[in-house]
C-alpha cells in the first residue's frame, strides 16, 4: 500500500495525489469524503445523460437505457455498459460498437446470419474497431470524449473549493 507524500510548509500540510488526498479526507472527516465523490458522482450522472441521449438518437437502440450504467468511488467516476441490465444484453453491444451481421431465428428455429449490407435498410451502424478514427463506441465513448475537456478543470474547483471551505471551518492556515 502506497503511503501519503505529505509535506509541511508554513503551517500548511500538502498531500500528492488522489488517493492521499481522499484517504486524508476519509480521516478528517467521513462525511467529508461522501461529499467529495459526489463531485465525481455529478460528472459521471452528466456523461451519463448525454449517453442516454445518444442511445435514444441511434436508430437500432431500444427505448431502454438501462444498459448504460454509472459508478463513483473516492477514486474517481466512471460510465459503464452494462449488457445484464433490462434492454441490454447483445444489442447494447450493437449499440455501443456496431455490427456487421446480424442474427435472428429462422422458421426452423436455428440461427441465421444476415450481412448487414444485404439488408434493405441497415439495422445497426457499421462496426468501429478500437483504432478508427478518434476510437470506438457510438453512444458512451462520445459523450465521454465530448464531455473530457476541462472536466479536470470542473473537478479540482470544486474540490479545492470544498477543501478550502473545511479548512476554514477548522482555522487551518492554507
Amino acid at each position: 500500500m502506497a503511503r501519503a507524500r505529505t509535506t509541511v510548509k508554513g503551517g500548511a500540510v500538502r498531500v500528492d495525489g488522489l488517493a492521499e488526498s481522499m484517504r486524508a479526507l476519509n480521516k478528517f472527516s467521513p462525511a467529508l469524503r461522501k461529499e467529495a465523490v459526489n463531485i465525481f458522482r455529478a460528472e459521471a450522472i452528466t456523461v451519463q445523460a448525454k449517453a442516454k441521449a445518444n442511445a435514444q438518437a441511434h436508430p437500432a437502440s431500444s427505448r431502454r437505457t438501462g444498459w448504460i450504467g454509472r459508478s463513483a468511488t473516492n477514486l474517481g467516476a466512471g460510465i459503464k455498459l452494462n449488457p445484464n441490465a433490462k434492454g441490454g444484453g447483445s444489442r447494447a453491444y450493437a449499440t455501443e460498437f456496431g455490427m456487421d451481421s446480424w442474427q435472428y431465428r429462422n422458421w426452423q428455429d436455428k440461427m441465421k446470419g444476415t450481412v448487414q449490407k444485404a439488408m434493405k435498410s441497415r439495422t445497426f451502424y457499421p462496426f468501429v474497431g478500437v483504432s478508427k478514427g478518434l476510437g470506438p463506441g457510438y453512444v458512451i465513448q462520445p459523450a465521454i470524449r465530448a464531455h473530457l475537456p476541462g472536466m479536470s478543470e470542473r473537478v479540482t474547483k470544486r474540490l479545492h473549493a470544498l477543501l478550502n471551505r473545511e479548512l476554514d471551518k477548522a482555522g487551518v492556515p492554507h
